[in-house]
């Protein structure tokens, strides 16, 4: 299984961690070969002006890129760089997988708008009920 990540890979210790929670949700063999990948993006400069169709297009040409076919389980790490960017990779590996990614969000927003690594990551999973995705991303 891939883990992919836009701007900054897990440490050691929150490899571990997201290893064991993926064998709690039934990936076992998932977990013990598990292999971060950093996502390239060739992405224009006006990515941030894109319409949301336009962008998932060029995010799933991406996902084709990093070797992503039908559904193959993967690991989404969000990016620090924002919610509508984790959405819109996430909308995008669904798209090209037919799955939607585990996520895991190590970063929190403190209150000067600087970003910090969460103590504890937790791993999700929305394929059986993706809208618990939106409340999950919140930077809180």
């Amino acid at each position: 299984m891939y883990a992919f990540y836009l701007d900054e890979t897990l440490s050691a210790a929150e490899q571990d961690s997201v290893r064991k929670q993926l064998i709690e949700l039934g990936e076992a063999e998932g977990a013990r070969n598990l292999q971060f990948k950093k996502i390239e993006t060739r992405l224009p400069n006006n990515i941030l002006d894109m319409e949301d169709a336009d962008a998932i297009k060029l995010f799933s040409d991406t996902w084709s890129e990093l070797g992503v076919s039908k559904n193959s389980p993967s690991l989404l790490v969000v990016p620090k760089v924002g919610i509508r960017w984790s959405l819109l990779l996430e909308m995008a590996f669904e798209n090209k997988s037919g799955l939607f990614p585990y996520l895991v969000n190590p970063w929190k927003k403190m209150l000067n708008g600087t970003f910090a690594r969460k103590n504890f990551l937790h791993v999700r999973n929305f394929n059986n009920d993706p809208h618990e995705a939106l409340p999950f991303l919140k930077w809180s």
